[in-house]
Order: structure tokens, then sequence, then C-alpha cells
């Protein structure tokens, strides 16, 4: 046994820059998107705790309306996101509560209301700087896109939609150790 260390890297959004992909035009559609992803998660129908914890952390889907202001469904999509765990000098043991499916949800949003993006490639929450690396945000959630999608030497026109979302489109490098 020994300890793996590998780096990767990514342009990293904040759930509040991704929300800014939701609009008027689209948000009836992002509605229909979020409720089909409760009732994906609903029809697990797995009896585990796991999947009582999945249900009740996406029940606030089920109360989405085409209706509801922009903000709203904007703050309730932004409360799904949550980082368990605090950061500390040496702590791995910080996640995005149902990343998986977090970035499911994301992918879902994004191709459709902004297909021009690159590819989300993951969704997690960094727990230390010196195992992560000094410019990763620390306990927060990071929507890691694909950064070879965003730069071909100058800005590629998926990095300029990217940019012109999040306001930025610097890379961030980091590493990863496993035991």
């Amino acid at each position: 046994m020994g300890t793996d260390i590998y780096s990767d890297k990514g342009v990293i959004a904040s759930v509040e820059d991704l929300v800014k992909v939701i609009n008027g035009k689209n948000k009836k559609d992002v509605v229909g998107i979020c409720q089909s992803m409760y009732q994906k998660i609903l029809n697990l129908k797995d009896n585990g705790s796991w999947f009582a914890e999945a249900a009740e952390h996406f029940s606030p889907l089920a109360t989405l309306s085409p209706t509801m202001k922009i903000n709203d469904i904007r703050a309730l999509l932004v409360s799904l996101v949550v980082v368990n765990g605090e950061p500390a000098k040496y702590n791995t043991d910080i996640e995005v509560a149902f990343a998986d499916y977090i970035k499911e949800l994301w992918d879902d949003i994004i191709n459709h209301c902004s297909p021009t993006l690159p590819e989300l490639k993951y969704v997690q929450a960094f727990g230390s700087s010196r195992y992560n690396g000094w410019e990763v945000p620390l306990g927060e959630a990071c929507f890691i896109f694909d950064s070879e999608e965003c730069y071909i030497k100058t800005l590629s026109e998926q990095g300029q939609q990217l940019k012109k979302l999040i306001g930025h489109c610097d890379e961030t490098e980091w590493t990863e150790i496993s035991y």
C-alpha cells in the first residue's frame, strides 16, 4: 500500500455562478429538468438510509413551479449544494452532498440552457491547501469544467461563454491524494 498523489486542473465555478444560466426564457424547462431529477431519485426504490437521505435532500425540487420568480428558483438550486465537513490543515474528509446527482442535475441544466459551455467534469469540495493546493477554494462546492475545452492558445467559444457566465476562465490546478 502507498499513497498516490496526482494533479488535475480545470476551471472552477460556484453554484452561484452557474445559476446565472437560468433566465425567463428557460425557467419552465429548468423546472421540468429539476422535477425529472427528483422523480428519478424517488424511482430508485431503495429502502436504505441513503435513499431516504437523497429523497429528503432533493425534496425541495418538488416545490418548484414555472410561476416562481427566477431568483427563487436560483436560490432553491443553490440551497441543494451542501458541503459536508470543514476545511483543515490535513482534512481529506470533505465532500459535496450527493455530488453525483448534483453534477447530473447541472449537466442537464447546462446542456439545455447553454450547450456551448465546456464539459462539467465533476463537483467536489477541497478540504486542505496542503493536500489540494493553495489556489483552490476550501470548504466550497466547486463545479469543475474541462479547461482543455476552454482554450486553444486563446479562449475558445466555449471558454468565452463560460467567462461570460461566471466572470473568469482561470484554470486552476490541484493535487489529489489517495490512500
